[in-house]
């Protein structure tokens, strides 16, 4: 063991400098890929279980639309006598909370229900960004005294709870990504288009949905007398519980049974499995990908190494004859050979993990949002796993070199200059055409180990820019284009029914009164009731109507559908059912077509994935408790719900529910108009006080994703490069005679040269033409597994651009330039001198 640890050290302190750094320099690299990669990967989804589990998450949200009915008793209940304000405000209140306390005890009697969190009253609204009329965000505000209930609690992260009727809390994800802090003034835009001023005072976690703006509506907190400060009247209200499912429970079945069996309380659920997987898709596409990049570039190293390793035979051959003579055993040999390179890989892992643990929590694309960018984890595990790996990498591609060169005969690594290859190998050599301009493939054909090492080293950076620039083409694509993800429209309007703006004092504070214990209370007055629910649905569906009548005739409109979403089971599991009115949207579709008429039905491809349909066959889902059955007709690409929807014609939804109606319009500027001149121009017809939201085609984050791909096809050009000079420079030194005897014979430094450079761009033209197919086939792969991952199905991307493939022609010119360089560095010495060997 001495020994073999003596010429380890002494191998090592034979190395030379520049070789050494740049063999470290790849495997950090390669080490830091591989562990952020597998932390990311992995972080990310601990740190949500761990918040998840702390705040108690929801298993199950459901919501309705409209506030609880009151009983007759409740109502008779809350007639008012003159003089005595408190009791009839006590009573109101008490009424109330009995009608409410009926809904959560029906949830908590459902089998499989431990426990329930609610009623909990949620007003949609807009934030108001900007002056223009589409500088709208969509907002959600749920009423929430206590941020510690039972189910689904909140955590502050920033400034503090609510402590009064103008007060909000928002969502971390969507304070972050809009700049809200504590003490910011913000406007909300009612239904009915009155403006109400809030100040918020806090920001805070909440895991009934995915991160914002990934999720919208941005989600906010307000009290119960800052929700009515919105909708005093309860027509624009909805109605939630937070339900925690028993152990053993599948959530997605007990959403499913809710919605049948009590489709009044549960109208439309959300299930925290499903909005877990929805948070961490983009950190695990992410992790695979920095992974991917990391044990490409240890396929790269492994090349390299192996190329090194035969370069090191070749120049210390020598030096091994040597030791064999001496007495050194050929297995004491082969394992100081191969621990050198243990020694360096070790020490790259460390580093690696090092760098890999410090960059990972910048890379948290999911859960950072929503629970906050972590502190580094420094993970043994990772730092095993990373040498591990780094190690049977280094083992494979130096094993076989140092066994040969152990195993060589002394006599032979003794003699004055290499033997030529053996037999076998100078058929190749034998055939290459006796010109002046191609001897320089002579010793590429006599040495075709080495040339498959060199050329492979090509090809795997030639894979390396194709699948690259593909994915690079991809990410701009969905990025600057919403309609290629599954979002086909510039503009969306949508109609709402109006409601009595909130009765305020000059102070924007909403009118109560008090109990005698000076607890405020809600106005009796403002009392929701069934009848003004009604009411509210029959105006929105008025307003449908009049806001359709102006998108058929406004000018600058290419095309334009309206879509009503409704929640469906599907095989126990709540899906997306969206009926479209008008053309049919213009989405991607991978197989068949989009749905005509009733009983036909088109559903995302993550319904083809997950639930086996097929082009052609049957589905049977309900909707609302009714029953419907289709055929499917085609499938289409959608990153929304990771393609779980069902996109049906409004004559089918309206089989079971004939007052469907459509309420969100969709439309698509023609060539004549911008987007944003068409936004102006509908909130001119339609009204200032109807919603409407420009398409957000936002590259954030697209510069990131691009340095690093670029980086990545960068750093593996390079270690294809660096081995390519390798390979030439070690294959002049051992035809060093031969170059010689061309020199002594008349030829040229420049004429050497020249025959370099044409060895060279032989392995360019050679990877190239393996390199471009296996590319186009490995990035087709690769896109297939991810696409199909988030719902676009196989078949997307058309891989990298012409101007990629066209790039590509510089290989040849930069492996000429590299074998150039290797041969003007012998070409430069004196003839006398290549004319010895050393």
């Amino acid at each position: 063991m001495s020994a073999i640890i003596a010429l380890t050290m002494a191998g090592l302190r034979s190395r030379g400098r520049a070789g050494t750094a740049v063999l470290l320099l790849v495997l950090v690299i390669a080490a830091t890929g591989l562990t952020a990669g597998v932390s990311v990967a992995r972080g990310g989804e601990g740190r949500l279980d761990d918040l998840a589990e702390r705040t108690n998450v929801a298993d199950v949200v459901v919501q309705a639309r409209g506030l609880p009915a009151e009983p007759t008793a409740a109502t008779a209940a809350t007639a008012v006598t003159p003089g005595t304000p408190g009791t009839t405000a006590t009573t109101a209140t008490t009424a109330t909370t009995a009608t409410t306390r009926d809904g959560a005890a029906t949830l908590a009697g459902v089998p499989g229900v431990r426990a329930v969190a609610g009623p909990q009253r949620v007003v949609d609204g807009e934030l108001v960004t900007g002056t223009g009329p589409a500088d709208l965000e969509s907002a959600e505000v749920a009423a929430a005294d206590d941020p510690d209930q039972v189910v689904g609690a909140s955590q502050v992260t920033a400034g503090r709870w609510l402590d009064g009727p103008g007060e909000l809390v928002v969502e971390r994800s969507a304070a972050t990504h809009l700049g809200l802090v504590p003490g910011s003034a913000v406007t909300l835009r009612t239904s009915g288009g009155a403006d109400v001023p809030f100040t918020v005072v806090g920001t805070a976690t909440d895991l009934t949905d995915c991160a914002f703006p990934d999720c919208d509506p941005i989600r906010m907190f307000a009290s119960s007398f800052g929700v009515r400060r919105l909708d005093p009247t309860g027509t624009a209200s909805s109605t939630r519980y937070l339900l925690d499912a028993a152990p053993g429970t599948d959530p997605e079945e007990l959403a499913g049974r809710l919605q049948r069996d009590h489709p009044d309380l549960a109208g439309w659920t959300n299930t925290w499995p499903d909005t877990r997987g929805d948070i961490l898709v983009a950190s695990r596409i992410f992790g695979r990908f920095v992974s991917a990049f990391g044990v490409f570039l240890l396929v790269a190293c492994a090349i390299v190494i192996a190329g090194t390793m035969t370069i090191r035979v070749i120049r210390q051959r020598r030096e091994i004859a040597v030791l064999g003579a001496v007495g050194c055993r050929p297995r004491e040999i082969v394992a100081a050979l191969v621990g050198e390179h243990l020694v360096l890989g070790l020490a790259a892992a460390a580093a690696g993990w090092a760098l890999g643990s410090l960059v990972s929590p910048l890379l948290d694309l999911g859960a950072a949002p929503l629970a906050g960018r972590p502190a580094p984890v420094w993970s043994v595990a990772d730092l095993l796993l990373t040498a591990g790996v780094l190690s049977l990498v280094l083992i494979i591609a130096t094993i076989s070199p140092a066994v040969r060169a152990a195993r060589a005969p002394v006599t032979e690594a003794l003699r004055d200059s290499p033997s030529v290859g053996r037999l076998w190998s100078r058929g190749p050599a034998t055939r290459v055409p006796a010109q002046l301009s191609l001897l320089g493939l002579g010793p590429l054909a006599t040495r075709p180990a080495r040339t498959g090492l060199s050329t492979l080293a090509v090809v795997v950076a030639v894979v390396g820019l194709i699948v690259t620039g593909g994915f690079l083409r991809i990410v701009e694509s969905a990025a600057t284009d919403p309609f290629q993800t599954g979002s086909p429209w510039d503009v969306t309007v949508s109609a709402q029914a109006s409601d009595s703006a909130p009765a305020q004092d000059g102070s924007g504070t909403q009118h109560s009164t008090a109990t005698q214990d000076g607890a405020a209370t809600q106005d009796v007055a403002a009392a929701p009731d069934v009848a003004g629910a009604r009411g509210a649905e029959a105006a929105r569906g008025a307003e449908a109507a009049r806001i359709g009548s102006v998108v058929r005739a406004a000018p600058g409109v290419a095309s334009w559908y309206a879509e009503a979403n409704r929640p469906a089971n599907l095989g126990g599991e709540t899906v997306l059912a969206r009926a479209f009115d008008g053309g049919p949207p213009a989405y991607q579709v991978g197989a068949g077509r989009l749905p005509l008429g009733a009983g036909e039905v088109a559903v995302g491809y993550g319904l083809i994935a997950d639930h086996g349909l097929t082009v052609g066959g049957t589905v049977a889902f309900e909707v609302a408790g009714a029953a419907h059955t289709a055929r499917v007709v085609g499938w289409y690409r959608t990153t929304e719900d990771t393609g779980d929807i069902l996109l049906l014609p409004m004559a089918e939804l309206r089989r079971t529910e004939p007052g469907a109606v459509a309420t969100v319009f969709r439309l698509t500027a023609g060539p004549s108009v911008s987007p944003a001149t068409l936004a102006d121009q509908l909130s001119e017809a339609v009204g200032d006080d109807v919603p409407l939201e420009l398409q957000d085609s936002s590259t954030e984050g697209l510069a990131m994703v691009r340095t690093a791909m670029l980086s990545i096809a960068g750093l593996v050009a390079a270690v294809a490069l660096v081995n390519l000079l390798s390979t030439l420079l070690a294959g002049n030194r051992e035809n060093g005679r031969a170059l010689g005897v061309l020199g002594a014979l008349g030829l040229t430094p420049r004429q050497l040269v020249g025959q370099g450079a044409v060895a060279g761009a032989a392995l360019g033209m050679l990877g190239l033409a393996v390199g471009i197919p296996l590319g186009l086939v490995c990035f087709r792969v690769l896109s297939d597994l991810v696409s199909a991952s988030i719902g676009m199905g196989p078949g997307y991307g058309n891989g990298p651009g012409l101007g990629v493939l066209l790039g590509l022609v510089v290989t040849p010119l930069a492996c000429a330039a590299a074998g150039g360089l290797a041969a003007r560095v012998l070409a430069a010495r004196p003839v006398s001198h290549l004319l010895r060997w050393d």
